[in-house]
């Protein structure tokens, strides 16, 4: 079993400018470079791209660099780039913006979190890593830094470094106040690739606390502990699920009837696979009737496992199974449809049919017929494989 983790998509951060004059005389922004700005704003939350890189290029070619002027024009036109998808143009603009050296902390913060994703989507792992393990290490831990550590998370998976990757999303998880689903799959997704089961089934039960009704966290954490040879607490874990209504198809419930039936339990595995059957969760076949059967004849439940075999061979035209619902109404001593079931099996072309006779005569015996069955059993003496079951049976009866 692979989990899938949570693929990274994009998290794209668009920090809208928020300028006074005060402002943009004190870091010299000029105010003409000011308005460009505030109009290439409002542009890019109307979703007018082209015009913000028609207002604010020429700013770049114009203006000096290590401006102001420059890095606040280049930060809004990566945010351009990256919301036309232009992946590669928006890594061009962002790196532009920073190598400009004029932006405070409060600006550059986006700049590097966008950039250090789409390098990531880029597949540029390692310079993905390397810019934004450097922002989280200038930076106190608090909880606006769980993406950041999610996007590297995501990095270090991508290159296979699932060691490393789990203190980042376990840092995320810790500071993420509302629990995000997909950081959860992602810290088990990693366990389970270092085949660290304990630890991923430790995680799920954590994250089966939160959201209780995912029915796949219950399926992945029995999977586990099967994994771990712990099968008791995986049938534990199942049987929950049932109980909740969790488990809703076919393969779910062929499982925990599998698990009832491994710890002992047939009566309870043929309750849950009676139930799948029933409701039409599983679908009906020879087989799974016939498993019911046994399951019920385990469970010394006669009369069930009558009924289940019952319904097996109406899905088979062998001899061999109407001769089996044939054994079990013999066992059960209900003779007469014993013999109905056995003269259908003559019927079937059976591979061995002085085996069906043989039942076939103890059947008419018990019925009284004595004459059919002396004769019968006469005739069965020329089968060499049956001499040694036939011998005493024509002794009891002759002298009956």
């Amino acid at each position: 079993m692979k989990l899938k983790h949570l693929a990274h998509g994009l998290l794209f951060i668009l920090q809208l400018l928020v300028i006074s004059p005060a402002f943009a005389k004190n870091n010299t922004l000029t105010p003409s470079v000011y308005k460009k700005l505030e109009r290439a704003q409002k542009a890019l939350q109307n979703n007018q791209y082209q015009s913000v890189l028609d207002l604010l290029l020429p700013i770049t070619k114009k203006t000096k660099k290590n401006s102001l002027n420059q890095a606040m024009s280049w930060q809004l036109i990566g945010h351009a780039y990256a919301s036309q998808n232009n992946t590669l143009k928006a890594i061009e603009a962002y790196e532009s913006a920073l190598t400009q050296n004029t932006l405070q902390d409060s600006l550059k913060k986006p700049i590097v979190i966008n950039l250090g994703q789409l390098y990531i989507g880029e597949k540029k792992y390692q310079k993905g890593i390397a810019l934004l393990k450097q922002l989280l290490e200038s930076e106190k831990a608090n909880s606006d830094n769980a993406n950041i550590h999610i996007l590297v998370a995501n990095g270090y998976y991508e290159l296979n470094q699932f060691t490393a990757a789990i203190p980042h999303v376990q840092r995320a998880i810790e500071f993420n106040k509302s629990d995000k689903e997909s950081w959860h799959q992602l810290l088990v997704s990693l366990y389970f690739e270092l085949k660290k089961f304990e630890h991923a089934a430790k995680q799920l039960e954590k994250t089966i606390l939160i959201f209780p009704d995912k029915k796949l966290y219950w399926k992945q954490l029995a999977s586990i502990y099967m994994q771990l040879s712990e099968d008791k607490k995986a049938l534990k874990i199942l049987q929950l699920a049932w109980q909740k209504d969790l488990l809703t198809e076919e393969q779910d419930i062929l499982d925990l009837s599998n698990l009832y039936a491994l710890q002992d339990l047939p009566f309870e595995a043929a309750l849950v696979l009676q139930t799948g059957l029933d409701n039409k969760t599983i679908v009906s076949n020879f087989k799974l009737w016939d498993r019911l059967s046994r399951l019920y004849l385990l469970a010394k439940e006669q009369n069930r496992a009558i009924k289940a075999m019952e319904k097996a061979i109406t899905f088979s035209n062998k001899a061999d199974d109407y001769l089996t619902l044939a054994r079990i109404y013999m066992a059960d001593e209900q003779w007469f449809n014993a013999q109905k079931i056995l003269e259908m099996a003559l019927t079937k072309q059976p591979s061995n049919p002085s085996e069906i006779k043989y039942f076939y005569a103890i059947v008419l015996f018990e019925q009284g017929e004595n004459k059919k069955s002396r004769q019968l059993f006469s005739d069965l003496l020329t089968d060499k494989k049956l001499i040694t079951k036939v011998e005493p049976w024509m002794t009891y009866v002759t002298n009956d």
